[in-house]
């Protein structure tokens, strides 16, 4: 059946390799986007490199080119000044070279993988004195996570001396304070852990430090200018990893006199003048809260409980903004009047999904980032359809920065590549809504043109291919040009559409020895996720038909068959998906054993009573015939052809063939391959939905293998 294809020993083998190599949960790498005081927006952007946009034309540059070996890069930091930016880079201790795949929307997960890592320095041209970069010392860390999440390095308010973390044995850290004056490297007189991790904010005082352990020295350390480093008490966070020193990084109150951090389902608010800190919220059951962010009145925290948006008080009892679920939680602006926060959106055709066997619905792709007043009230969404992550407010203006990513609202769950997913990062005007999109290369035009495309802006699109066209060299071929000629054809430019269609080339498919045989060639089943993507799942069907009629092999025109009615069921079009069925599934004789299986589990729905009350009697009967004089055969569409047969009979009230049917389903050997109700023996639609959910739970744990770097 066809959850073997993405379960089984391949999953369970899988997932022993991702425990092995994490050891204990991973870091999320940091994507934000920070914005300096001149209005400069500047971020790392994974294997191409760390960018600041020009003061003059506003335009992106990269400013660090990421050599091969490099496995992970850490975001920008800017002085109080505005004047430097500090940024890290790791490598491998022992020199393995990491694959460079594309980064999920929500950032690389980073291992315990001991790296040594470069802090690097730019420096901005001002005054008549040029731009540079300048290299100012290594050192070495166990956790590249570490480097990732911006958690080595920390700038002090004087702008001269900068904290960094230094591995002195396996198991142990240290902090060390670099002086830029100087160029020489002094003890910080911090205990040393076996995890630290450095937190502060550009413009404040106070430098925190969270190491890892039990107590007397581990916990919260805070240093005010002079004075000495000085611990919270109670605050040691036990044995624990990287990862958890991340959740409890601190978020500091406007006047930077109090700091909060969640530890569990309790928040906790630091009064520097007392050094004590409160509980302000403890959740009674227990949900990890997150996303914390002060009023910059400093009287309230907003956080988010799994999904409800909270806003609690020091006395007052938690009130809940909204009832909408909510994504992610950006806080408020610099005025406190307005708060911006993401929701998730449901994908469409949920009418029609849960009988496309081969298709899992990615519930992350569509999502709205959204502004309200300072309480919730008069909610707007400037931007939907697209999925929002890092949503930050700038601490200089009232712009907001994301990273907005093009993904499909359903995957084909097969083995091998599809629509790759697209991350540029923007700025988002909340008055209006106006994108200020900041593309670093022609690929990231073109993943621009596919959002402009969704939403009906075709023009602006062909403008974005047209940029990304110009930056590959005559002729050559990429997975995007599907959508620019998708566009052509829209505004009615056949001739250049066709020319278009000539330079479409699907991702390639990963080079591994553990590739699973698939049942959909690699442009059909970018071709789906493509119109999905677009909403365009019935424009899908002219393309199929063409695919189908122009196919020069057996596995091409089935695999064409195959994802055309995938895309019949999700749009709940059942009587042209039994047609189809029909004409070009059922009489299947050639096809590989990965094939036959994907064609049994496509036209499976026909044998739940439920889908098949929809079709009328004449194509119920043809159907029958169809499946009971199929010769018999001891692979999956043969079994499933006795299962339509038999629910087919049923309804037309064919007594004979009912009972041929139901020995032939008896004896079948597939038999055990299918989730048949284990008290009657029949295929219905608890059993379909056990395939799907089985389908998606595996879909699910490979993507999150696919965001780990190992």
């Amino acid at each position: 059946m066809i959850p073997r294809i993405r379960s089984g020993r391949a999953v369970r083998a899988a997932a022993v390799l991702l425990l092995a190599a994490i050891g204990c949960q991973p870091v999320r790498e940091d994507r934000t986007i920070v914005i300096g005081p001149d209005g400069q927006a500047s971020f790392q952007h994974g294997h191409n490199g760390v960018y600041v946009t020009d003061p003059a034309t506003h335009r992106v540059k990269r400013i660090y080119e990421p050599m091969p070996d490099d496995l992970a890069i850490g975001p920008p930091q800017w002085d109080a000044s505005g004047k430097k930016m500090l940024f890290a880079v790791a490598q491998a201790a022992d020199g393995t070279r990491y694959p460079q795949g594309e980064s999920p929307a929500d950032g690389l997960r980073y291992p315990a993988i001991p790296v040594r890592y470069t802090c690097w320095l730019y420096r901005p041209a001002a005054e008549g004195r040029a731009e540079r970069l300048d290299r100012l010392f290594e050192a070495a860390c166990g956790h590249a996570g570490a480097i990732a999440a911006g958690l080595a390095l920390a700038w002090h308010l004087d702008s001269q001396h900068i904290d960094y973390i230094e591995q002195s044995s396996p198991d142990e850290h240290h902090m060390r304070t670099w002086n830029l004056e100087k160029s020489i490297s002094t003890d910080a007189m911090l205990p040393a852990a076996e995890a630290i991790a450095l937190f502060t904010a550009p413009g404040l005082k106070q430098r925190i430090a969270i190491l890892s352990g039990q107590e007397p020295d581990s916990g919260i350390w805070i240093k005010e200018c002079q004075s000495e480093w000085w611990r919270l008490p109670e605050s040691a966070p036990g044995i624990c990893g990287l990862d958890d020193l991340q959740r409890r990084g601190p978020t500091w109150s406007r006047d930077g006199k109090r700091f909060a951090y969640a530890e569990g389902s309790e928040v906790h608010v630091v009064d520097l003048a007392t050094r004590k800190a409160t509980v302000w919220h403890r959740e009674a059951e227990k949900q990890q809260a997150s996303h914390l962010h002060w009023h910059p009145d400093g009287t309230r925290i907003g956080l988010l409980e799994d999904s409800r948006l909270v806003l609690i008080g020091p006395a007052e009892k938690p009130r809940q903004l909204g009832e909408k679920p909510v994504a992610a939680f950006a806080g408020w602006d610099q005025s406190g009047k307005h708060l911006a926060f993401v929701r998730n959106e449901l994908p469409p055709h949920l009418e029609g999904f849960r009988w496309a066997t081969l298709l899992v619905p990615n519930l992350n792709a569509r999502t709205a980032v959204c502004v309200a007043k300072e309480d919730g009230s008069e909610e707007r969404t400037l931007v939907r359809g697209i999925r929002a992550t890092f949503l930050t407010w700038s601490a200089v203006d009232a712009r907001l920065s994301a990273w907005l990513t093009v993904e499909p609202p359903y995957r084909i769950a097969e083995p091998g590549t599809g629509l790759r997913n697209g991350d540029p990062a923007v700025l988002i005007n909340p008055e209006n809504g106006e994108l200020t999109w900041l593309p670093v290369n022609g690929m990231e035009e073109a993943q621009i043109g596919r959002f402009l495309l969704q939403t009906g802006q075709t023009a602006a699109a062909l403008e974005r291919f047209d940029k990304a066209a110009a930056a590959l060299a005559p002729q050559a071929k990429a997975d995007w040009m599907f959508f620019r000629a998708v566009a052509l054809e829209k505004v009615g430019r056949a001739a250049d559409a066709r020319a278009a269609w000539l330079r479409f080339e699907p991702p390639t498919e990963p080079a591994t020895p553990n590739n699973l045989p698939s049942a959909i060639a690699a442009r059909h089943r970018f071709a789906a996720e493509a119109y999905l993507s677009l909403d365009m799942a019935k424009e899908a069907t002219a393309y199929f038909d063409r695919e189908f009629a122009a196919a020069r092999s057996d596995f091409a025109r089935l695999s064409a068959a195959i994802v055309q009615c995938q895309l019949l069921l999700l749009t709940d079009r059942r009587d042209e998906f039994a047609e189809q069925v029909l004409n070009r599934l059922l009489s299947a004789k050639s096809a590989s054993e990965a094939q036959m299986r994907a064609i049994a589990w496509t036209v499976a729905p026909l044998a739940v009573t439920e889908f098949l009350a929809g079709c009328p009697k004449e194509v119920t009967r043809r159907i029958m015939d169809k499946a009971a004089l199929r010769p018999m055969a001891n692979d999956e569409l043969g079994f499933a052809c006795q299962l339509i047969a038999r629910s087919c009979a049923r309804k037309l009230g064919e007594r004979g063939l009912l009972a041929q049917a139901n020995d032939r389903i008896v004896h079948h050997p597939a038999r055990l391959h299918w989730p048949l109700n284990p008290a009657t023996g029949e295929f219905e639609a608890d059993q379909l939905n056990t395939v799907w959910v089985q389908s998606l739970k595996t879909e699910m744990i490979l993507r999150g293998l696919a965001g780990v770097r190992r």
